[in-house]
């Protein structure tokens, strides 16, 4: 994935995670997370950086009653969260086996009204 098309995508989860929570919706802790670790596993770190500070931003705010069952706190999810953006290398092995469980390499990436990206 192009830098650019990897920000456009971040840009899209963060716009999601952000207009959830103004609407009083349950907050997007899977957005949230995927925009953080998918730049993580692309080594941007410009990218984790501004999610983890969205993401603390977010958690501040998100009212305890919404949270996911379970949750101790915002702020050890965020601590966990910064821990795994912080190893790229493991993300990329879970990535990898999941491309392979779900026969995923097979699938070719499209570009919006084009053919394959090569």
């Amino acid at each position: 994935m192009s830098r650019h098309r990897l920000k456009k995508s971040w840009r899209g989860y963060h716009s999601v995670c952000s207009a959830r929570q103004q609407m009083g919706l349950p907050p997007a802790v899977v957005e949230m997370e995927d925009s953080i670790l998918i730049a993580a596993v692309a080594r941007r770190g410009d990218l984790v950086e501004d999610g983890l500070r969205l993401a603390g931003e977010l958690g501040a705010v998100w009212p305890e009653a919404r949270l996911p069952l379970g949750w101790t706190s915002a702020d050890l999810w965020l601590e966990g969260l910064t821990m795994k953006a912080a190893d790229p290398d493991s993300l990329s092995m879970v990535v990898s086996g999941q491309v392979v469980k779900h026969k995923l390499d097979k699938v070719q990436e499209f570009s919006a009204g084009e053919g394959p990206v090569r």
